[in-house]
This record gives C-alpha cells, sequence and structure tokens, in this order.
C-alpha cells in the first residue's frame, strides 16, 4: 500500500502461504511480491518470547543458529503496545505468537479478494489456459507437463513417495520416530507446501517450506502420521512415527 501513500505498512507475517525465505512471498520490497495488503496481523504481544529451546537445545546447532539468527527486542524489552516486530520467522523463534493472523477476519478478507480473481487464469498461471488440479490436489493438464490423476487414492500415506518428474528433489525427514523436532532435509531452492497429516485425514500442521528446516512436534499426539510435501513438480508422501 505504499503507492497509496501508507507509512507504516505490514510487510511480512506469519503465514504458511507467505513463508519465511519464498523468494516470491516472504517480504514486501524484498521477494517479489510479498503478502498481499489488507491482512491483519496478530499484534503485540508483551509476552512474546522464542522457543524453551532456545537458545542451545533446539535439536542441532542448526536449529540453535536460528534462536539467535535475527533481533527479538523489539518485540521484548519494549512497552505494551510496541511489543511488534514485522517477522515471519517459524520455530523456534515462533513469530507466530505476534504477527499470525486469525481465520476469523482472514476468511473475510479473502472472500472479498475472490470477487477480484481473473478467472481467465489457469492453475498454471496462463491466460485461458487449461491446467486445472487434478483429484490429488497438484496442478495438471494444460501445458504443465503433467498427466492428470484421476484416482485421489493415489494421494495417500500408502505410497513412500509419488515421483512425477526428475526435478522434484529426494526429501529426507528425520529422526522417525520422533518425539520432539521433525527434520525436513532436500537439495534445491523450489517452494513446498508441507503437510502433517493423520491417518483420518486431519491436517495438524501446515506451511510453505523453502529449505532444509525443522519443525517441533511434541505437542502432537503420539501415533502414525503423513508427511506431504508437495510442488507443481511433485509429491512426496512418507510416513511418520510419532512417540
Amino acid at each position: 500500500m505504499y503507492r497509496y501513500g501508507a507509512e507504516n505498512g505490514v510487510n511480512e507475517f506469519y503465514h504458511s502461504w507467505f513463508t519465511d525465505k519464498s523468494t516470491k512471498w516472504d517480504r514486501v520490497g524484498k521477494s517479489t511480491y510479498g503478502p498481499a495488503p489488507g491482512f491483519l496481523t496478530g499484534g503485540p504481544n508483551p509476552s512474546y518470547n522464542w522457543d524453551g529451546c532456545c537458545p542451545g537445545s533446539c535439536g542441532s546447532a542448526a536449529n540453535n543458529g536460528v534462536c539467535t539468527s535475527e533481533s527479538i527486542a523489539p518485540p521484548k524489552n519494549q512497552p505494551v503496545q510496541k511489543s511488534y516486530k514485522d517477522f515471519n520467522t517459524s520455530w523456534p523463534l515462533n513469530s507466530w505468537e505476534v504477527t499470525e493472523n486469525s481465520c476469523g477476519y482472514q476468511v473475510n478478507y479473502i472472500r472479498l479478494l475472490s470477487k477480484f480473481v481473473d478467472l481467465s487464469y489457469d492453475c498454471n498461471g496462463e491466460k485461458d489456459g487449461t491446467a486445472f488440479i487434478d483429484a490429488i490436489g497438484k496442478c495438471a493438464g494444460g501445458n504443465t507437463g503433467i498427466e492428470p490423476e484421476t484416482d485421489p487414492d493415489k494421494y495417500t500415506g500408502n505410497a513412500r513417495e509419488l515421483r512425477l518428474n526428475s526435478d522434484f528433489p529426494d526429501i529426507r525427514i528425520f529422526p522417525n520416530p520422533s518425539k520432539r523436532i521433525l527434520n525436513i532435509e532436500f537439495a534445491g531452492n523450489q517452494d513446498f507446501n508441507f503437510k502433517i497429516v493423520t491417518m483420518d485425514g486431519t491436517v495438524c500442521m501446515e506451511s510453505y517450506i523453502y529449505e532444509s528446516c525443522s519443525f517441533n512436534i511434541a505437542h502432537f499426539v503420539p501415533g502414525i502420521y503423513s508427511v506431504i510435501i508437495s510442488s507443481e513438480t511433485g509429491i512426496s508422501t512418507q510416513k511418520l512415527v510419532k512417540i
């Protein structure tokens, strides 16, 4: 909104669509796009703090490094109404405690935005194209070069991996079984949608990831889950055992 005179617009906030380090969506003025204008963030939180594992007990040197990767003052050590910072760094800095928005008002905003969507563009971003979202949730057909899947049962945790073309990287999740920390490791620099799903299809965690990262699953109920990592080029589905 800066072009319309805004002086203190939100540049980034915690959201699975506008994930940290995404070259397209991370931050206004840094990424290609950044978040769409009009989202309302959580707001000042004088109770904010990094995860209890910080600064040195988050499971790996990489995870520990996130603890000190940027200043958290603000939001800490500020007057109550100034306990805020534009950031979307995930665990263990847990920016969602400050900037995550609420579905209670986000849904109405998206409903409004939908009235301005040009329906002549297909899911591959081509005007008057014929690509579409197939039975397992991937953009297929048209000029994607991907054969549409008609069987929704192909998108389950039964198979370790469904690879759709050679550009999709090898993805490793570890430790597995896991009690607290789940690490996602892969080579390349694609944007991926990441989900952890129960056996009955309930989504327990969802985010976008751009590079190898870690998630805290200590609060998950012990059991078997599916980890689904997908992009326009493929889907990786792996079984996760939470202990």
